[in-house]
């Protein structure tokens, strides 16, 4: 996700999608703003471009299917080609210069980061409640309580993702400021 994000002039929320109910097809998923789609109360159209099935193979990009995501992404070459092919088939716009400076670069970024830095296989990165996430909650991970729904569409979620090892949590990520919250309530910008 990090290596498409960074290069997107388009504004975009990374979320956690389920296109079939109940059936445990959660998706990484990006979503931008649109002309038409899903309408938003506080944020007008919105439209998934792509969606990258965590627990099979394959992706969804505009009208095509994408194959062997996860083998595809376990080289940096790997990684690249992905990430080029998902802004072709989505249709992104293209940065020219430089990277992306948006809050969900910012988002990539930590959560990169984080996973890189960890000793162990085991791993969750989810919104909280979601299959395959954390089981346990940290309360020192919580952000204080409200914040301005303006920024960040309801309807994808709460406003943050939940890191963790052998399901249990112990940072979170802010969507909207990338923000990170570790156990002890430590924070990181």
């Amino acid at each position: 996700m990090h290596a498409v994000v960074r290069q997107i002039k388009n504004e975009c929320y990374i979320a956690h999608l389920e296109p079939c109910q109940g059936v445990g097809y959660d998706c990484l998923s990006l979503v931008v703003a649109a002309d038409y789609g899903f309408l938003s109360e506080k944020h007008g159209y919105m439209k998934t471009k792509f969606m990258l099935n965590r627990n099979g193979q394959n992706g969804f990009a505009g009208d095509d299917v994408i194959r062997d995501i996860w083998e595809t992404s376990d080289t940096d070459a790997g990684i690249k080609k992905l990430a080029n092919d998902l802004i072709e088939y989505s249709g992104l716009s293209r940065i020219e210069d430089g990277e992306s400076k948006s809050v969900m670069a910012g988002v990539s970024v930590a959560v990169t980061k984080w996973i890189k830095e960890q000793p162990h296989n085991d791993l969750c990165v989810a919104p909280p409640g979601w299959p395959g996430g954390c089981r346990a909650f940290d309360p020192n991970c919580n952000f204080p309580s409200g914040y301005d729904d303006s920024l960040w569409p309801t309807h994808l979620g709460e406003p943050y993702l939940s890191l963790g090892v052998q399901n249990i949590e112990v940072a979170r990520v802010r969507m909207t400021d990338a923000t990170v919250r570790y156990t002890g309530g430590n924070y990181e910008d």
